[in-house]
């Protein structure tokens, strides 16, 4: 009986209530959001289906299974966060030392740092970014400055933490400066350097995964137009194009790659009325195909929840498609915000996706800073949820797919027709890049 009063009043009760308490509210959400069927997958997953992702084969990213993806980020975000919290340790240790040595740097630099304190890393972001010109610099950046604050005021309050008497006693043995530091104050410091790192290394990790939920930005505009410079190459040398797409690990023969991107290239320079489309504006969408699209869609997709099924009636071609980031001027619309990014194919390499691998092969997306992942496609991999879920930037899917998963609330959005004469589309998630 004593051991259960015990128990009923210790903190592990109370940490187990709390643990409960979220898994049973997270799973009446998630049976909720099942039930309504508000998008063709479960935006809000059973933490079941969320551990036996862990264990699962499949490849959520045609390449990478759910361990691989999240290990691979996780170590990304933990190096740079790493890099951070190791270069603002230097340099607030270096600024304490300065600062105690002078009280001229301590009245310049102190303000400064209560300063930089007070912006939220959110706000913090975009200006660092304005200056480096590169989001995984930004990152480590970011991280290294809540890092030296921490760091620098405490080593600080150890350096004047010392008792004065210690400073006399070193002083009547004839101590220079230097040997000052190095016998008594840096040692006596040391209590309140490691509680500086203690404050600040979580700082860094929360910094590093704050930034990398603001990717998206103004790489859309930049991304699209390399890749359609790719394609007008395409279309103008098929014969080089095919033997790029080859050497990129085809399923199929070179000869039969060469035939596909001949008839390709027909599809993507000429519109359907048979006139032709000019380099300048291969991507541009097509009126009339995509209305008859829709108007198809509307007519033969079947759909079982109510709302997607009033969603799809009332739906519009400005519902799915955006001109506005078809043209991109360096100079105008400045450097992509986010340097690193993925498209994820249909299917496997082949002519039909020529122009983004020519786009690769000849370096368009090198020009611009850009770096571009190709993810291959396959059966049991959906581009629309890809992109819907974050797994890539970049989806290639038929106006039929987009409009069915937009339907379903998904939300994608149409940038480019690359073909004039059939539904294969670029597409992205609507609320993620800005320009």
């Amino acid at each position: 009986m004593t051991k259960i009063k015990k128990f009923l009043h210790s903190k592990k009760l109370v940490t187990i209530v709390w643990v409960v308490g979220i898994i049973v509210i997270w799973e009446i959400f998630a049976f909720i959001v099942q039930a309504t069927k508000r998008t063709p997958i479960n935006v809000l997953p059973h933490i079941w289906q969320i551990i036996g992702s862990f264990f699962s084969d499949s490849k959520v990213s045609g390449q990478l299974t759910m361990a691989e993806l999240i290990g691979q980020s996780c170590a990304e975000t933990l190096l740079r966060a790493g890099l951070g919290f190791l270069i603002g340790t230097v340099v607030g240790y270096v600024l304490a030392l300065l600062m105690n040595l002078s009280g001229v740097v301590e009245k310049i630099a102190f303000p400064y740092l209560m300063l930089i304190q007070m912006i939220p890393i959110l706000g913090m972001a975009p200006i660092i970014l304005a200056i480096t010109g590169d989001i995984n610099t930004s990152r480590i950046v970011i991280a290294a400055i809540l890092t030296f604050y921490p760091v620098s005021t405490n080593v600080l309050a150890g350096f004047k933490a010392v008792e004065r008497e210690k400073h006399e006693l070193m002083y009547s043995y004839a101590a220079n400066k230097f040997q000052l530091y190095t016998k008594t104050l840096i040692p006596s410091c040391i209590p309140y350097f490691f509680t500086g790192l203690k404050i600040s290394a979580p700082m860094a990790i929360t910094a590093s995964i704050l930034v990398d939920t603001l990717q998206g930005g103004n790489g859309l505009g930049c991304m699209l137009s390399q890749s359609l410079k790719g394609w007008a190459y395409a279309c103008e040398h098929t014969e080089e194009a095919a033997e790029i797409v080859f050497a990129a690990g085809s399923s199929v023969s070179a000869a039969h790659q060469s035939y596909m991107a001949g008839e390709v290239a027909k599809l993507v320079t000429t519109d359907m009325n048979g006139n032709s489309v000019s380099a300048a504006n291969v991507g541009n969408m097509d009126e009339t195909a995509m209305q008859q699209t829709l108007d198809l869609a509307k007519k033969y997709i079947i759909l079982e929840d109510s709302a997607a099924k009033e969603k799809l009636a009332s739906m519009k071609l400005d519902d799915i498609r955006s001109t506005a980031y078809l043209t991109y001027d360096k100079e105008k619309d400045g450097a992509p915000e986010k340097t690193s990014v993925s498209v994820q194919l249909k299917w496997l390499p082949q002519a039909q996706f020529m122009g983004y691998y020519v786009a690769k092969a000849k370096g368009y997306y090198d020009e611009v800073g850009l770096d571009v992942n190709i993810v291959s496609g396959g059966g049991d991999i959906s581009e629309t949820t890809a992109v819907y879920n974050g797994t890539v930037d970049f989806g290639v899917t038929w106006v039929s797919n987009l409009i069915n998963a937009n339907a379903g609330g998904m939300e994608l959005l149409e940038v480019a027709q690359v073909y004039q004469r059939s539904g294969l589309v670029l597409v992205y998630k609507n609320d993620k890049f800005t320009k």
